[in-house]
Order: C-alpha cells, then structure tokens, then sequence
C-alpha cells in the first residue's frame, strides 16, 4: 500500500523545513548531483563578490499546490562576480546555515555557465514535494 499526502499536508512539510534559514551556495566543480551526494562533494565559489545567500521562512513568499505538487517560491537570489575575470559555477546547493544539512542540489542546464566580470547570476529559490501513488 503507497501512502497518500493530503494537498494541505504537503505544505505544511514544506512549512517544517523552511523554518530555519536555508543558505544556497553555487559550486565550481564538475559534478552531477544525485541521491547520494554530501556537502563534501561541492567545491563552494570563492571569487571576489561570491557570498551565499540565507533565505528566512518569510521570505518565501509564494506558496501553492497544484497537481499534487506542493511548491515554496522566494525571489531571486543573485551571485555577484568582482574577479576580474569570467567565473565557471557548475550548479547550486542548498544547506542549513551551519552548513551541517545538505537539503537540495541541481546542475545547471549547459553546465558551467558564464559569469562575466562585474555582472551576476540570478537564481529563483523553489522548494518542492509532491504526492504521489499508484492504485
């Protein structure tokens, strides 16, 4: 028997993670994340202007369910480059603000991607679950 989640349940999991600070962080090595990765495996960005960023349970503003899929939207997060060069960030990943818990990681599409000097990379935080079963 597959378990079922009520639409309402889903955020109110959502809800339970995001209550402490989520800090995303880009990475600079070239890895695919997947189901066993650990914050060991990310080579955190350290060019001049990069600084994580935290994100607080209020400044996810926009929730909804559609779908079975219950979703958590903040807005955009952006990562500035001060090298004097162009910098490679392969993807991001998302962990507490000790860094103790990784809690989500992605590659970025036609990863690495460029950021030029002085410009910046803008990343949308979402938090996903969804529900779902088989009769």
């Amino acid at each position: 028997m597959h378990a079922i989640f009520p639409n309402a349940a889903l955020l109110r999991c959502l809800n339970a993670i995001l209550t402490a600070d989520k800090r995303y962080r880009l990475f600079t090595n070239n890895i695919t994340p997947g189901p066993a990765t650990v914050i060991g495996d990310f080579t955190e960005a350290a060019w001049a202007g990069y600084a994580y960023t935290d994100i607080a349970l209020a400044d996810w503003t926009l929730q909804s369910v559609v779908g079975n899929v219950a979703s958590y939207i903040a807005a955009p997060v952006s990562f500035l480059n001060s090298s004097g060069g162009t910098v490679t960030p392969y993807g991001y990943y998302v962990t507490d603000t000790t860094g103790t818990y990784l809690f989500q990681a992605g590659r970025f599409d036609g990863a690495p991607v460029s950021i030029l000097d002085t410009q910046s990379l803008a990343l949308i935080p979402v938090f996903a679950n969804s529900s779902k079963y088989t009769s």
